[in-house]
């Protein structure tokens, strides 16, 4: 435990004092940073003698750290390929820390110093006030849902760790293209896409996605017309997607014969018997029902919660109507396209639709394979911070709409 306290204030105050250097008007934001790593490490405490165990991330931290003291990685456990990244980087720590897994376990409470300084660049980046700043990067450490959610050796620190600098370097290459930022945003897509499956596609469509911005810069097309036709590009292209591989004989045999549902609800239910599933009826044999099933997929992946008089599920009911209350004005405001333009940050329109088309194309993916309101928390902690950005935006929309109301009384 004295080796574990020893490596965290020395790499936190390596960094600070490296931070306050280079950064030093910054230096409030410090204290979240610091306030962050001591409730982490705190828990990290308690766990370690067994006063404490989060019962959402417990088995599954147990499960890698088995996995990670292994002499060789087996490629046909029962893990999957995603997780078979963290436990071999499991193992190489271990090799490093002499076999001490109580400092493999203490991984994810020093992830919060890249997360810090990731974040600190982001608000940089958009030119947010300080007090903008200061709340945005108080909010993405010391969430709760992130603090319990990434104590522990399990996937979501590691995918937060490499997708937060790769939405860094992917704003600066909309901005500014440079070809060593290209290296870096792709050097962390890699990493990125190795931490859970699925997200190959994930990092190549992010990819896709600048390359389609940078296009509609060269053509010079207005701002306003290029963001409009983003939005309907992406909003048609699922139809047309639909109908060109419904054609398909193999496709058609597999969704009308609905073995795909079937298959689709075996995969979701690999605990049919577990009080946080939510349960949906698939139904994949057409346009409009497939269309029907993967909104309610979506929407009860954001927003479902049972029980809520449950403390612990009261908190995550909190936590969703602050984070969606934060989307659905931000969606509501895109209606009015007037005052989304007064905005002060309006020249970096394209970094705030990526953003969003960002965290929908995500939390979709999971959204699909997620019928656990527990697990779908988890997943959302990899994303809120993109959330947290929009809220110097919507607080301009806001005061826009409350003048102009104060206005049209008086």
């Amino acid at each position: 435990m004295i080796d574990s306290a020893f490596l965290l204030i020395s790499i936190t105050i390596i960094y600070s004092y490296y931070y306050y250097r280079k950064e030093k008007e910054y230096y409030l934001f410090l204290p979240a940073l610091l306030l962050s790593i001591i409730i982490k490490y705190y828990i990290f405490i308690l766990g370690s003698g067994n006063l404490f165990h989060n019962s959402l991330t417990h088995r599954d931290e147990t499960t890698f750290l088995v996995e990670s003291s292994k002499i060789t990685v087996d490629y046909f456990s029962h893990i999957s390929a995603g997780d078979i990244f963290l436990t071999s980087a499991g193992s190489f720590f271990l090799n490093l820390f002499g076999e001490k897994i109580i400092l493999v376990r203490l991984i994810p409470t020093l992830s919060t110093i890249i997360v810090f300084h990731y974040i600190c660049k982001i608000v940089k980046f958009f030119k947010y006030s300080s007090l903008d700043q200061f709340i945005i990067i108080n909010l993405t450490l010391l969430l709760p849902s992130y603090i319990f959610f990434h104590n522990s050796f399990t996937k979501e620190f590691l995918q937060l760790i490499f997708f937060i600098p790769a939405i860094y370097y992917a704003l600066k290459i909309l901005n500014n293209f440079s070809i060593l930022t290209l290296y870096k945003l792709i050097f962390s897509l890699i990493l990125f896409s190795m931490s859970h499956r699925g997200f190959e596609i994930a990092s190549f469509a992010i990819l896709v996605i600048i390359i389609f911005f940078k296009i509609l810069y060269y053509f010079n097309i207005k701002k306003i017309l290029r963001s409009l036709i983003i939005c309907i590009f992406f909003a048609l292209s699922y139809f047309i997607l639909y109908y060109i591989v419904l054609e398909f004989p193999f496709v058609q045999k597999t969704l009308i014969d609905n073995q795909f549902s079937l298959l689709l609800q075996e995969i979701r239910y690999y605990n049919s018997q577990d009080e946080n599933n939510y349960h949906i009826t698939l139904n994949f044999d057409n346009t409009i029902n497939s269309t029907m099933t993967i909104f309610k997929l979506f929407v009860y992946y954001l927003f479902y919660i049972r029980d809520i008089f449950i403390i612990k599920n009261f908190y995550y009911f909190l936590e969703i109507i602050l984070l969606y209350l934060t989307f659905i004005f931000f969606i509501f405001s895109l209606f009015n396209i007037k005052d989304y333009f007064m905005s002060s940050n309006k020249k970096y329109i394209n970094q705030y639709i990526f953003l969003f088309i960002c965290f929908i194309f995500i939390n979709f993916g999971f959204s699909i394979f997620t019928s656990n309101f527990a697990n779908a928390l988890r997943h959302k902690t990899i994303t809120n911070f993109i959330i947290f950005l929009y809220l110097p935006f919507i607080r301009i929309y806001l005061l826009n709409y409350f003048y102009s109301f104060n206005k049209k009384f008086n």
